[in-house]
């Protein structure tokens, strides 16, 4: 039974929120307080699946609570409950809450948001999957985007158009404007997969306050590898992004794998984020030794970046042709039925393409697509049994074709 604990200092609120959820009883207990400091006593007493709180209350306010919820109990799943009227204060919450709910709330969408969080807790059983993402507020953001949006934003005449091409180069950035988007706090008519249809969907007066909360108040670096190991895995998302979107024929799925691709690593922002020095250790060697990420980690008995990514993408509300393809971009043969393939075995390509070029005496004049030697990363099992033989033939060619994009890209891999 999935445990829930609902915080509001307004007891009408609390009582119309049981009232709303009566029907739920039988598959979620749940427990409503009235301060932040009686919801700190429960989470201390028992285990909550999830936490979902109010914004405005006095003495401990949602965004003071959720910071502690994060630091002390970050296997629970949080999110805010916040009215139109309070967007400054959502963005003072953005790197403690996973997921942000209008108020009044819609049934429907609470339940969809909870359910999804809970099934991926379970679908991602292993606790220090949970404790490691729980436990991440703000990711670190490359010092080159941060300088180019924020001369940006200082312009006074700037717009969505003169921003836009800055959104689409870091991965952290890229990942905050989708979940931003996609909540239930917007308002969206339909979810969206594309950060350039999200920035446009929120515009150049919501990403303007938003961007400003991010950057204005960075996270401290504390490690003098941090900076050099963030801009290798922006530069490594970028050339992945550029390669795999190239493999698409229709503008949206084009943005859509971009996307995906910008985003493919951000699990490794996290690890970043929590082990600067270690993960740069593990990232050059993974490098050197011409093999991915996710079997370094592996073979260290870590929690992956894939798991880490997909996770923080899916309990954040972004839609599942993101989060499964972060999750699976090295075993594709893993994903669902329900799964957009082609955007999976595009990033999945392409990371292979860029990971077997970065080799010493490799590049694509001597890559065989086929050949298990030159490509031993392709999950051949998944490319056979979806019938995309051909499709990743023409994507071989697509890459030979830009050969100067993907050489200039692999040396992001050396």
């Amino acid at each position: 039974m999935r445990r829930l604990l609902f915080v509001d200092d307004d007891q009408q609120v609390l009582d119309g929120m049981r009232d709303m959820l009566r029907k739920r009883r039988r598959v979620w207990d749940m427990s409503f307080v009235a301060s932040g400091a009686e919801a700190l006593e429960e989470l201390a007493k028992s285990n909550f699946d999830v936490i979902i709180t109010d914004m405005r209350m006095p003495v401990m306010d949602g965004a003071q609570l959720l910071e502690m919820v994060c630091a002390r109990f970050p296997n629970t799943a949080r999110f805010v409950l916040s009215g139109q009227a309070e967007q400054q204060s959502l963005f003072r919450v953005i790197p403690f809450s996973q997921q942000f709910l209008s108020k009044p709330c819609d049934p429907a969408e609470l339940i969809r948001v909870v359910e999804t969080a809970c099934e991926l807790q379970t679908k991602l059983s292993n606790p220090k999957v949970q404790h490691c993402v729980g436990g991440i507020t703000m990711l670190p953001v490359s010092t080159n985007a941060k300088q180019a949006i924020l001369e940006v934003l200082d312009h006074p005449s700037s717009t969505l158009e003169d921003l836009m091409p800055h959104l689409l180069i870091d991965p952290s950035i890229g990942f905050h404007i989708l979940k931003i988007a996609n909540s239930a706090y917007f308002g969206a008519a339909r979810r969206t997969a594309s950060i350039y249809q999200a920035s446009s969907y929120l515009g150049y007066d919501i990403l303007k306050p938003l961007l400003e909360a991010m950057l204005r108040s960075p996270i401290p670096i504390e490690s003098p590898t941090l900076e050099s190991t963030v801009r290798r895995l922006q530069e490594r998302s970028v050339a992945c992004a550029e390669l795999a979107s190239r493999f698409c024929e229709e503008k949206c799925q084009m943005e859509v794998t971009y996307t995906a691709a910008l985003l493919h690593d951000i699990g490794a922002l996290a690890w970043v984020q929590m082990k600067p020095d270690e993960y740069e250790t593990i990232l050059t060697l993974a490098e050197s030794s011409h093999s991915n990420l996710e079997k370094i980690e592996k073979e260290l008995g870590m929690v992956t970046h894939t798991d880490i990514g997909g996770y923080l993408l899916g309990v954040a509300g972004v839609p599942q042709v993101v989060f499964e393809t972060v999750a699976l971009h090295h075993r594709p043969s893993e994903a669902t039925e329900s799964s957009d393939r082609e955007v999976l075995l595009a990033i999945h390509v392409a990371t292979s393409i860029l990971e077997a070029s970065a080799r010493p005496g490799y590049g694509l004049n001597v890559l065989d697509f086929q050949n298990e030697k030159t490509l031993p990363q392709l999950d051949w099992n998944a490319i056979e049994r979806w019938g995309f033989q051909k499709r990743v033939e023409d994507w071989y060619r697509i890459a030979e074709t830009t050969r100067s994009l993907v050489q200039n890209a692999v040396t992001t891999y050396r």
